[in-house]
């Protein structure tokens, strides 16, 4: 039996493709064998603050401070408001007034004019620094929802 050139040449082609995602598979495996994460079972004492931005978000606020809560971390709250249009303020006071426990400490700063997500968060920071004491901060935005206990995980 006589092999033909063309199939040879193809077989050497595929191998030649698909070595080096062999390769790699291999490697991977093995640096997995070697490095496993062990995290802590009990709570490192870390302060947590939640920077959350927001623009017209009468929508998403309730659900994204209750999504906050269900973390089940205690932490510090920091929402910013680049002067919304509609009642995204009234409905987190609102909100924070009727669940007074649910941060440790909260600070609503709104914006007199929209100057963009960036101007809010830098004016964020400033307070950060001045009016909370922290070791973490975890900015999310209003129309992300976390993961149960993703927070928890990071702390």
């Amino acid at each position: 039996m006589r092999l033909h050139p063309p199939l040879i040449l193809e077989v050497v082609f595929i191998v030649w493709c698909t070595f080096p995602f062999l390769l790699y598979e291999i490697r991977s495996r093995q640096w997995k064998k070697k490095f496993t994460l062990v995290r802590p079972d009990a709570n490192n004492g870390l302060t947590l603050t939640y920077l959350l931005p927001v623009w017209n978000e009468e929508v998403l606020i309730e659900r994204k401070l209750t999504d906050l809560v269900q973390q089940n971390v205690k932490a510090s709250l920091l929402l910013i408001d680049s002067a919304s249009t509609d009642s995204t303020v009234e409905k987190a006071r609102t909100w924070l007034k009727n669940h007074p426990d649910a941060f440790t400490e909260v600070k609503l700063v709104t914006m007199s004019q929209r100057l963009g997500k960036s101007s809010a968060v830098q004016l964020a920071l400033k307070h950060l620094h001045s009016d909370f004491k922290h070791d973490l901060v975890c900015m999310t935005d209003a129309d992300a929802t976390l993961h149960p206990q993703a927070v928890e995980r990071l702390c």
